[in-house]
Formats: C-alpha cells, sequence, structure tokens
C-alpha cells in the first residue's frame, strides 16, 4: 500500500468517526431536551422529541420508561401502557414499567391486571427491600379495592 493510499484510508476512518460522534451527541441532546421538556411539564412537547431518539435507540429502557410517563401524564393512557408493556421486554429484570403499568391499571380501576403487574415485581431478583415493602402495599391495596368491586 502506498502513502497516499495510507492517507486516504486514515481520513476515511477519522471523517465515519466523526460523522459517529455527531450521530451520538444530537442523540444524547434529543434524549436531554425530551427530559427537560418533561420536568418542566411539556409533555406533549417531550413525547414526539423521545420518539425521535428512540428511533435510534429502541432499547433505552430509562427513555421508553420516560417516553410512558410522559404519554401518560399527556393523557394518553391506552398509548402508554403498549410503551410500559415494551419497556417490561426491553428489561424485564427492572421494577419501574411494571410499578408504573400497576398504577395506571389500578387508576383505571383494573385491579386484576395491577395485581399481576405488582406480583411481578415481588418476584423480581435483587429488589431491594424498600421496595418490596412499597409494591407489597401497592398490591395490598389493589387486591382490597378488587375485593370491594
Amino acid at each position: 500500500m502506498n502513502f497516499k493510499k495510507v492517507i486516504i484510508c486514515i481520513f476515511r476512518l477519522f471523517f465515519m468517526f466523526l460523522a459517529q460522534y455527531r450521530c451520538f451527541a444530537n442523540d444524547n441532546m434529543l434524549l436531554k431536551k425530551g427530559l427537560d421538556l418533561y420536568d418542566k411539564g411539556n409533555y406533549g412537547q417531550a413525547i414526539p422529541v423521545l420518539n425521535q431518539y428512540l428511533t435510534n435507540h429502541p432499547q433505552n429502557y430509562s427513555a421508553t420508561c420516560l417516553l410512558g410517563m410522559a404519554l401518560c401524564k399527556h393523557g394518553d393512557v391506552k398509548e402508554s401502557i403498549k410503551v410500559f408493556n415494551f419497556a417490561t421486554n426491553v428489561d424485564p429484570y427492572r421494577s419501574d414499567a411494571y410499578g408504573c403499568l400497576g398504577e395506571i391499571y389500578s387508576t383505571l380501576k383494573q385491579y386484576d391486571a395491577a395485581v399481576k403487574c405488582y406480583d411481578k415485581i415481588l418476584t423480581l431478583p435483587n429488589l431491594k427491600a424498600s421496595d418490596k415493602k412499597y409494591y407489597s402495599d401497592l398490591k395490598k391495596v389493589a387486591v382490597k379495592a378488587q375485593k370491594g368491586k
């Protein structure tokens, strides 16, 4: 390989790296913007930003849960349930999405579904004692409401 080809190859690699870095930086800015909009209560504006971020990072559990919360707070409960269910598939060993689903189902008076979510959480490995108590208490409330139905 001659010197000129080596230089061209190095430039190509550099520009490929630069393009990937710009894409990564833009994606991080999207996630930050979505989080900022959510924190300010601008849920409707956060939703498309988070969707755009998740287009390139569909397996990002935290961003998926944030989208689910934004949808729920914006009033699109059915879509938020779909998003949280997707999040449980992205990482089935984390409690956040199951907990949000349980709370949504309780609010909708779908206590059977809420209890299933809380039961799932209580079987997760590495669940902290404080979380176990919290979700046990939520389950008790859902079971009591279910019986009073």
